[in-house]
């Protein structure tokens, strides 16, 4: 029944679910005995109208009833139930049996476009007998997620997510569009974690599906948000403990790695892990694995059209010549804005690519793009750091520092975007002779890059960045704070297979303290190395800021970063900024961090 304690205004436990068709008794909302004494006494009865019983409605229900009392009636559900017995069996043909065997919970890594899908999304998926590459598209998927945002502003968004200020619930809907929605248009990876589940529990899971479709709930953006309800979902199985209850958030990764700890009926939860590349993913892997001369063609193809009759491309073998028209194919796949264009708008340089492919002899099957961390595998999403600080105006401090979620430019991993960064509620306070003072607050630091790798036309890098909280006025201080909202934007460009470099213009706007002023604009350069994803990563920021008050002088600033993970989930952190101009000064601060 769903029964829990209000998030917003506590109080006494009542069903999270406030749809009154999902209660029998009219006081069942918050009296589970009234609701079970109504749902008995509705079972002694059978209603021979089609959908109509009990047993359609809440078939879950009546099973569980079913199985503590050990009564049971011998009813025919195809025959009483027909929509939930296609809902369970995908059609009413006889000849056609697409019932569902297996569960699984899928990620769609996190997205910077839009505040709601920052940290990633989860779903269902109800995959069918015989389903395979071909077919599980067609497979069931059932959707969390709020109601009525359309128009809502990112802010607004926020505000009342946080505060519960929408209505949300389940929808039914084929994988493929969630497939095509994520990978296609917004080029985002997903995940599929099938579960080990005995059919009986496989059926069980989707009777429960079937009772919440359409009821309303109230969402909740940090804790009861998509990956929290379709936990629940599964967690109807008696035993199982998949919602991660050691944060008062609930992060759509963190459910993949409770998944990837989690045992059911003496084996492992997971039965297998399936990736499902974005077109950008695509794009980047056949693009990863040309060699120069053939960088070079691509290239020369976009830019000039294609021709696989000039002398070059008349040269190179016949996998090389596929290989290359087969990275034009992708490249205009993933440049593409509207992937689901007819052909009369689709580039004409894309379409002289597929002729040209189908002159070439088929080539050898495509091996399948490798991740070597998937989400489950990564460290947790909290961090948490002790250390020491030097500064140049006020000497030596302790340094401690939270940040709730979620990753930054230096330690996200698999399912994060690389080189970009997501911080929310990060907290660093100084601590002096007894003093505790706020040192530096990130409300909310969004640095969102397209990583520009084959510098083409439509993968040039576009990168913004967002940051809302308080720092230090004057550098190597520790009690000259300001409030600061900041916005950049630029470029960027994956110049090695390590190094990253972006450029940004942008500015902010500050609390009038230390005579700088309340508004200034600025350029700067970012230099991001990571050599791999666990082990030795490096940051560099230079940046010119000048107040727009005609009395206020130039500022130059360098920022520099050394992260080393000495385990996954523990690592250690070197920061120095230095600044000339007004407030000059340094700061060095180190410290050893873990996540959580």
């Amino acid at each position: 029944m769903h029964f829990e304690t209000p998030v917003a205004i506590p109080g006494n436990s009542k069903s999270a679910i406030h749809s009154e068709n999902f209660f029998r008794s009219p006081s069942g909302a918050y009296d589970a005995r009234k609701e079970l004494e109504a749902t008995l006494a509705e079972m002694e009865r059978i209603n021979t109208e089609p959908n109509k019983d009990i047993r359609c409605r809440f078939p879950a229900r009546v099973s569980w009833i079913e199985a503590q009392t050990g009564i049971k009636d011998d009813v025919d559900t195809k025959q009483l139930c027909p929509a939930f017995y296609a809902w369970a069996h995908g059609n009413n043909d006889e000849a056609i049996d697409r019932r569902i065997t297996s569960i699984s919970i899928v990620l769609a890594t996190g997205y910077l476009g839009n505040p709601a899908s920052y940290y990633g999304h989860t779903l269902l998926k109800f995959n069918s007998h015989g389903s395979d590459t071909s077919l599980d598209l067609l497979d069931k998927t059932v959707n969390y997620g709020a109601f009525s945002t359309h128009g809502d502003n990112p802010a607004t968004y926020i505000i009342k997510s946080i505060l519960g200020g929408y209505d949300a619930g389940f929808s039914q809907i084929d994988f493929y569009f969630h497939e095509n929605m994520y990978g296609e248009n917004e080029n985002r990876d997903l995940w599929e974690y099938q579960l080990d589940l005995p059919q009986a529990d496989v059926d069980f899971v989707v009777a429960h599906a079937w009772e919440v479709l359409g009821k309303e709930y109230t969402y909740y953006f940090f804790r009861q948000n998509c990956a929290y309800r379709m936990a629940e979902i599964v967690q109807v199985l008696p035993g199982l403990d998949i919602i991660p209850h050691d944060r008062p958030f609930t992060i759509p990764q963190t459910l993949t790695q409770k998944l990837a700890h989690a045992t059911y009926a003496g084996h492992p939860l997971i039965a297998k892990v399936v990736y499902y590349p974005s077109r950008q993913s695509r794009f980047y892997d056949k693009y990863s694995k040309l060699k120069p001369q053939q960088m070079a063609l691509l290239k020369h193809m976009v830019r000039q059209g294609v021709d696989i009759n000039i002398a070059d491309v008349k040269a190179l073998p016949v996998d090389a010549k596929q290989q290359v028209i087969d990275g034009v194919i992708d490249y205009y796949r993933f440049a593409n804005e509207n992937p689901q264009a007819p052909t009369s708008q689709l580039d004409p340089n894309y379409l002289k690519a597929v002729t040209a492919r189908f002159v070439l002899p088929p080539g050898n099957s495509q091996e399948a793009i490798q991740r070597d961390v998937s989400p489950d595998m990564g460290r947790p999403p909290s961090w948490a750091q002790l250390g020491g600080i030097y500064s140049s105006h006020d000497g030596n401090a302790i340094s401690l520092r939270i940040r709730p979620a979620y990753y930054d430019q230096l330690d996200g991993d698999g399912s994060h975007v690389r080189n970009a960064s997501l911080r929310m509620g990060d907290t660093q306070l100084s601590v002096k002779e007894g003093n505790i003072k706020l040192h530096r607050f990130d409300l909310v630091s969004v640095d969102s890059v397209n990583p520009g790798i084959s510098g083409l036309p439509s993968d040039r890098g576009l990168a913004w960045k967002v940051r809302v909280g308080a720092e230090q006025g004057i550098t190597g201080c520790l009690d000259c704070l300001v409030a600061r909202s900041q916005a950049d934007v630029g470029m960027g460009r994956q110049v090695t297979q390590h190094t990253f470099l972006a450029g940004y213009v942008g500015g902010g706007l500050q609390t009038d303290r230390y005579d700088q002023g309340t508004a200034f604009a600025r350029a700067s350069i970012d230099v991001i190395s990571r050599f791999d994803e666990y082990g030795l990563g490096m940051r560099a920021n230079i940046e010119h800021r000048q107040g727009l008050e005609s009395s206020i002088q130039a500022q130059l600033f360098f920022r520099g970063e050394i992260r080393w993970a000495i385990l996954p989930s523990i690592d250690l952190r070197l920061n120095y900024e230095h600044s000339d101009g007004p407030g000059s000064g340094q700061v060095l601060n180190a410290g050893i961090g873990s996540y959580w």
